[in-house]
């Protein structure tokens, strides 16, 4: 039941809450901050609710969670690229958190990680890691068997390269945007868009370097999985060079 009680007008004028109050509230939201902020090794801007007793005049957090109106705002004013932008999440426990950056889902080898080691059942599409040169090679044989391919950039990297990049002696020639890498890359690709196969990729080198990803996206692959932490930042550099080449869609 709903029961209306008349407020006095001066009561009405009053501020809810005092100076002290204000500050008190403030430290507490800082400290919240601060503890997930610290937790997450990243900034986590909160949410935080808090409510006044009534009759004792007490203050209470009731409720703290990360922020998302405006990573949903930015969600719904960017112009989302052809390719879906997924995401690197290899422990479920911070799938919650990490919901709310825009993006297509986890990315491919993460998922098969999380289906089998913790729902225990097989997906029914069947993915082939692609990260040795005989994957590329014999690409056509791979797509009879197989309904998509998953990039391994890093092992397909060292192979291709011939070097170690935990050495210190050859890991500085260690890089993905070598040609003989990219041309391997750009080879698998255009066999899994000939055979109409899905093919994505879920190693470091789109994280790390955006005009990879441009690359990536130039040759057509279907996914892109990123670190969490760069997700916004190679997809706004993704949709800048859809747009150069007339190819973004809102």
């Amino acid at each position: 039941m709903v029961k209306n009680v008349p407020v006095p007008p001066d009561d009405r004028a009053k501020f809810a809450l005092g100076d002290d109050e204000i500050l008190q509230l403030a430290r507490w939201a800082c400290l919240i901050e601060e503890h997930y902020s610290t937790r997450r090794r990243r900034p986590m801007p909160m949410d935080i609710e808090w409510a006044k007793d009534g009759q004792t005049g007490e203050l209470f957090i009731v409720q703290a969670r990360p922020e998302t109106v405006q990573s949903r705002k930015t969600a719904e004013d960017l112009v989302w690229p052809r390719a879906k932008m997924m995401m690197n999440v290899g422990n479920p426990e911070e799938a919650f958190t990490l919901s709310f950056i825009p993006n297509d889902g986890v990315g491919l080898a993460h998922e098969e990680f999380i289906i089998t080691s913790h729902i225990r059942v097989h997906p029914l599409e069947l993915y082939v890691m692609c990260e040795i040169p005989s994957n590329v090679l014999l690409a056509e044989e791979f797509a009879d068997l197989f309904d998509g391919f998953s990039i391994g950039s890093n092992d397909l990297t060292q192979l291709v390269l011939g070097v170690d990049r935990d050495s210190e002696i050859v890991a500085p020639l260690f890089d993905e945007r070598n040609p003989a890498v990219k041309q391997m890359i750009a080879q698998v690709i255009a066999v899994c868009r000939a055979r109409k196969r899905k093919i994505g990729i879920c190693g470091q080198a789109p994280s790390d370097y955006p005009e990879f990803a441009q690359f990536l996206m130039e040759q057509g692959i279907d996914s892109i999985s990123l670190n969490p932490d760069t997700v916004l930042k190679t997809t706004l550099a993704i949709v800048e060079k859809e747009q150069a080449l007339g190819a973004g869609t809102p």
